[in-house]
């Protein structure tokens, strides 16, 4: 009998929603939010996104449900904590989340370092190699390739090194970017990163930490840079 009740809880438990930060200012739980009244607002490889309007109007969610992957139960609510840390003004807050063996996290391939041919041996130079293809995207605006459904894409670590070649060029760039950033030997040495962390061989590839201190010099030193401008401008 106890086994019993022990297996109930858990199974109660397992349809719930784990709420991030506390409850909500209004509470509803996973049943309120599969009954809501909802519209699709995007579909892409990851998932679909969908805006909920809970009953009677009182909340407007927005709804990530995901596609299945071969990722450990455990190693979903890691990455889940790590989502739900992160803050800026253009990300919307995570409040809460749902897992079940059909709704995970997916690897998007073009991302994936290529020694990764199956998803379940994933490894730190791996997830270098990601971050590295992330940085690229930001820098050339350009978008991986098989990383979006439709669009082709391309293999931008490869691209990178046949654009720059022997000779470093500021037309990688996406123009946006350039234009407004001023920082063209800032964006040099980023690039320097990103094509070192997307290295074909893994133990050419720089640890996470190095890559985060050489991110933080970078971004410190484009920082003084334009206080002195600015302190220039105001003198003349």
């Amino acid at each position: 009998m106890k086994r019993s009740r022990s297996s109930q809880a858990a199974a109660n438990s397992a349809k719930k929603l784990v709420f991030v930060g506390g409850e909500p200012d209004v509470p509803y739980d996973l049943e309120t939010l599969l009954h809501a009244s909802a519209e699709v607002v995007g579909r892409g490889w990851l998932g679909t996104t969908s805006r909920a309007t809970l009953e009677g109007g009182a909340a407007v969610v927005a709804v990530k449900r995901l596609r299945d992957a071969p990722i450990p139960e455990s190693e979903f609510r890691d990455k889940v904590a790590t989502l739900a840390a992160l803050r800026h003004e253009n990300l919307a807050p995570l409040r809460a989340y749902f897992y079940s063996r059909g709704e995970k996290l997916l690897r998007v391939t073009g991302y994936s370092a290529p020694e990764l041919t199956d998803s379940r041996r994933a490894s730190r130079e791996a997830d270098v190699y990601s971050f590295g293809v992330l940085l690229l995207e930001l820098l050339t605006g350009r978008i991986p390739a098989n990383a979006v459904p439709g669009l082709d894409g391309v293999d931008l670590p490869q691209w990178v090194r046949s654009v720059v070649q022997e000779e470093w060029t500021a037309e990688v760039f996406d123009a946006s970017v350039a234009d407004e950033a001023h920082a063209e030997e800032e964006m040099m040495r980023l690039l320097k990163l990103a094509i070192e962390c997307t290295e074909q061989r893994p133990e050419r590839r720089p640890v996470m930490a190095e890559g985060a201190a050489r991110i933080e010099h970078i971004v410190d030193g484009a920082v003084r840079n334009a206080d002195v401008d600015d302190s220039e401008s105001v003198s003349s």
